[in-house]
């Protein structure tokens, strides 16, 4: 699974502007470098994104993966046709670097992501799949 930050000014195109598209949602069609256009291009089922305000805001808004899709619509295929929005996590909770592994028990079971953060860097998130994925290496 590879990991993408959408970066956004909240002023020019915030999640709350593309939530209000609905469920037809528009392009991101303002994306300069040429780089970043070509590798969101390449993003492949299972990976995670993360929506980045960048400016005044320098918050995550929103974190969507394949197990986010998939649990909203197990009891009803019809949601398919829901927008992103109505799918992606946006209960997140942030964690110091030094936190223990026991730390992330309780963000989960409140269903938020954990947000990795060494004072006011962002270093990274922990779903819950990424705790269970290094659990069951660890007694392998």
């Amino acid at each position: 699974m590879a990991y993408w930050l959408f970066k956004t000014e909240a002023e020019t195109f915030s999640w709350g502007m593309q939530k209000q598209r609905g469920a037809k949602g528009e392009p991101w069609s303002g994306v300069r470098n040429f780089a970043a256009a070509k590798h969101m291009k390449a993003m492949k089922k299972g990976d995670l994104g993360f929506f980045y305000h960048t400016g005044d805001e320098k918050q995550i808004v929103g974190i969507v993966d394949e197990s986010d899709v998939l649990l909203h619509v197990y009891a009803d295929e019809t949601k398919f046709r829901d927008p992103v929005s109505t799918a992606m996590v946006t209960k997140l909770q942030k964690l110091d670097v030094t936190s223990a592994i026991e730390a992330l028990l309780p963000v989960f079971d409140a269903g938020h992501v954990a947000i990795v953060m060494d004072a006011d860097k962002f270093l990274g998130l922990i779903t819950r799949i990424d705790l269970l994925n290094y659990l069951r290496r660890r007694v392998q």
